[in-house]
């Protein structure tokens, strides 16, 4: 699990406690893919708390305190999202539930390949078609930095990719709306206009059992009175797009964030529960704006309820497709 270690200064008051005077808070950091649960590991393989080190020209030994740390495959921005999680796309063009990349700063060339911290990473809610030209859903913290006040649509060109790490260039005006809503509205939805290099096409393009419908209140109303895991969201996993089951739980009018002392507003969100907490079983980081969808009433198909923007262990939430932008 071990991806490498260094030896770095640990806080007074961090997670493993008082540091000891007699290393001046020096640490070594163990970076891992992936945290689990210590009952999980035996006792032979776990990473010890401390280390004992033997200093030349000191009689005793001192006790170097560990600092594991949990970075994924690759590290990858997602602008503050509470998301855990890291992968690259792998679908290779934009459909729903579908991973993509959108460039952090403006490009000048017309293809290139990201490097980590260079990458807004999302998934597309939903597909559009209006006229010749085919938008995605997807929420516009995986475009630019909602949370830290930005509420234009990029202005410059940007790299925009749907394979791995590579991308390629796309103008601003395939960005709409020109700007979020300032208010008691979503401010943070966007829509993109697909590159038609990038245009999904043939089977298997939505979830199984979806008709392109909204789910209705009634819909909502016989989810909620469910405990059962109905409900799914859309997302992608290892080259192929599968469902995460949820139920859904309550709707909410005021759900704020402000993880970076900027404001995030959601006119109104739906919270949906998860089985467990494990990653494995929720959504992680780059599955912001997969669309969420429940069963309807008295047919046999899915609808769609909104589009995933959080998690808090086994809680997400996720807030409705339409209404709250402008032009």
């Amino acid at each position: 699990m071990t991806e490498s270690a260094a030896a770095t200064r640990k806080a007074p008051e961090g997670r493993g406690g008082t540091y000891p005077r007699s290393t001046s808070g020096l640490c070594v950091t163990i970076w891992l893919k992936e945290k689990v649960d210590v009952a999980q590991i035996p006792k032979s393989e776990r990473i010890p708390k401390y280390l004992t080190v033997k200093i030349k020209g000191q009689d005793r030994p001192v006790r170097v305190i560990t600092d594991v740390v949990s970075i994924g495959n690759s590290n990858i921005n997602n602008d503050g999202a509470d998301e855990a999680g890291d992968t690259w796309p792998t679908a290779g063009d934009v459909r729903p539930g579908a991973r993509h990349t959108c460039s952090l700063k403006a490009v000048s060339s017309a293809g290139g390949e990201f490097g980590n911290d260079e990458a807004h990473i999302g998934s597309a809610g939903a597909i559009v078609e209006v006229g010749t030209s085919v938008y995605c859903t997807t929420a516009a913290h995986t475009i630019i930095s909602v949370s830290h006040g930005q509420q234009d649509a990029p202005s410059h060109p940007r790299g925009f990719g749907v394979k791995d790490q590579k991308w390629r260039r796309i103008e601003p005006s395939a960005f709409f709306p020109g700007s979020i809503r300032v208010g008691p509205h979503i401010r943070d939805v966007f829509l993109l206009r697909v590159p038609d290099n990038f245009v999904a096409s043939g089977e298997g393009i939505w979830p199984p059992d979806f008709h392109g419908r909204f789910a209705t209140n009634q819909d909502i109303e016989a989810a909620l009175h469910t405990d059962a895991l109905t409900g799914f969201v859309w997302v992608e996993r290892n080259r192929r797009r599968v469902k995460r089951p949820c139920s859904l739980w309550r709707g909410s009018d005021d759900f704020r964030r402000e993880p970076h002392g900027h404001l995030l507003e959601y006119s109104f969100v739906w919270m949906y529960k998860f089985l467990s907490d494990k990653k494995r079983d929720t959504t992680k980081k780059g599955d912001s704006g997969a669309g969420v969808f429940i069963p309807a009433v008295n047919v046999n198909e899915c609808r769609l309820l909104g589009l995933h923007f959080f998690r808090d262990g086994a809680i997400a939430c996720a807030y409705r497709c339409a209404g709250g932008v402008r032009g």
